[in-house]
């Protein structure tokens, strides 16, 4: 009788004890959750069934993001928390509508929480799921967050965050992929970027721009922060232009030198760049790799890069005039900005690797309206004016070329183009050498050349 007496005690206790936190469970669980999150957490309307499972109407939250008293505010819905202990102590739930303020809306998602021990949050495992989470210039139909917090939810550690079917725009240019995902290894929270030490990984996947008929297999790329200092590698795979047919396989982008936090002064300084197997079909070309340096400050952007490159096709007017194999050209560009628009200019020199007597080069000077590279549609982006002077030298002898333009299409509409040659029949001759011009293109170019004024033994014409 008296174990049957004690059972019926603990029996009882338990009952009073389920009873009272079914009663009193709501203001408790109320008071605990803005207790325990120093008021960034507010419950309303707080129910606890006989299963002890919690739910609450609206849940009102604050929670710090950076040491500028940026925070992530919000307000969800038909919120509910339900707990086990099989396997570990673990609570989970659902989310309904939820609006974060500044940054968009949520329709539901479903999270998990795992501590350490029920009496020990020191360590906390998260698991987050969303379905359709939007803002003001993106969608995400899918997102998924998953993690571990740790000293109290201070730090974060191993994050992974993937969504699927991403819409967005910027600078009123949509684009879309299929996944984003981003992982990072360490991040404390409320700490500025500039006193972070942390890797992240980013990568997009499928990426379009439709209106400029621009795609890529993957955008990604490495981004590290230490001690003050930024190192940034981007890596775009499968780059297409699709009304051009203009691929490439490979684009790489990396800072000569780590950058100093915080970024005061944008993107300023040198980067270094490798593109890979740039290919088109008309004109047909292809590029084996174009690598060099990009130094950019806010009055000057100075391009210094070398091609190599198995063929290029010459046309005009979609006329064939003939091929250049196994080159090299070295290109150095600058642009300034000015009232007028912005001053490009720039010198290129054409050598072969397998003709040692032979050689092209060009400089350029030219003027186009200020414009968004991304938002650059053709009527907007074209040249108002080029100058260009050219020489082509071949086995000692040289042509040399004159170009002034109002427009980009130079070669069919030039306001004065005037052509040189220091002695016209050897360097056709040199020229036939190299075999750079069509059987065709060949005699109708020397014919033209030798209509023109005599001068000694060579020729002058003017267009």
């Amino acid at each position: 009788m008296k174990i049957l007496k004690y059972v019926l005690w603990i029996a009882l206790t338990f009952c009073l004890s389920w009873a009272g936190a079914i009663s009193f469970g709501p203001e408790l669980v109320s008071r605990s959750a803005s207790y325990l999150s120093d008021g960034r957490i507010g419950l309303t309307r707080v129910n606890v069934s006989p299963s002890l499972k919690i739910s609450a109407a609206v849940v009102d939250f604050s929670f710090p993001l950076t040491l500028a008293e940026q925070s992530l505010i919000g307000q969800s819905r038909a919120v509910s928390i339900d707990w086990k202990v099989l396997g570990g102590f673990e609570l989970s739930g659902q989310i309904g509508p939820t609006k974060l303020e500044g940054f968009g809306a949520l329709t539901s998602a479903n999270f998990t929480l795992k501590p350490i021990s029920f009496i020990e949050w020191d360590e906390l495992n998260i698991q987050f799921e969303s379905e359709l989470l939007s803002g003001n210039n993106f969608e995400l139909a899918q997102a998924k967050f998953t993690g571990k917090f740790i000293h109290s939810s201070q730090e974060l550690k191993n994050a992974i965050f993937v969504a699927s079917k991403i819409r967005g725009e910027t600078e009123n240019i949509p684009f879309e992929a299929t996944v984003l995902k981003v992982n990072t290894d360490y991040y404390k929270i409320g700490q500025p970027l500039y006193q972070q030490n942390s890797e992240v990984e980013f990568r997009l996947e499928k990426t379009k721009l439709p209106r400029n008929a621009l795609g890529a297999a993957l955008v990604g790329g490495v981004l590290k922060l230490t001690d003050g200092e930024l190192d940034l590698d981007v890596l775009v795979n499968d780059l297409r232009f699709f009304e051009s047919g203009l691929k490439v396989r490979d684009f790489k982008l990396t800072p000569n030198a780590p950058k100093k936090l915080p970024l005061v002064d944008g993107l300023e300084g040198t980067w270094e760049f490798l593109i890979s197997e740039i290919e088109s079909k008309d004109p047909a070309f292809k590029i084996e790799n174009y690598n060099g340096q990009i130094t950019y400050t806010p009055e000057v952007v100075l391009h210094k890069g070398r091609a190599v490159f198995s063929k290029i096709e010459i046309k005009n007017d979609q006329l064939f005039i003939g091929q250049i194999k196994k080159g090299i050209i070295d290109v150095t560009l600058s642009s300034r900005t000015s009232p007028s628009g912005i001053n490009l200019a720039g010198q290129g020199l054409l050598t072969m690797r397998d003709v040692a007597d032979f050689s092209a080069s060009m400089s350029f000077e030219s003027v186009f309206p200020k414009f968004s590279l991304l938002n650059c549609e053709k009527q907007m982006c074209g040249a108002e004016a080029i100058k260009a002077d050219y020489q082509i030298a071949a086995s000692g002898s040289v042509l040399t070329g004159s170009l002034e333009c109002e427009m980009a299409n130079c070669l069919s509409q030039p306001k004065q183009h005037i052509i040189k040659t220091d002695n016209t029949n050897r360097f056709f001759q040199a020229l036939s050498n190299t075999g750079i011009l069509s059987p065709l293109s060949l005699p109708i170019a020397y014919l033209a050349i030798s209509s023109g004024e005599v001068i000694g033994d060579g020729h002058q014409i003017k267009f």
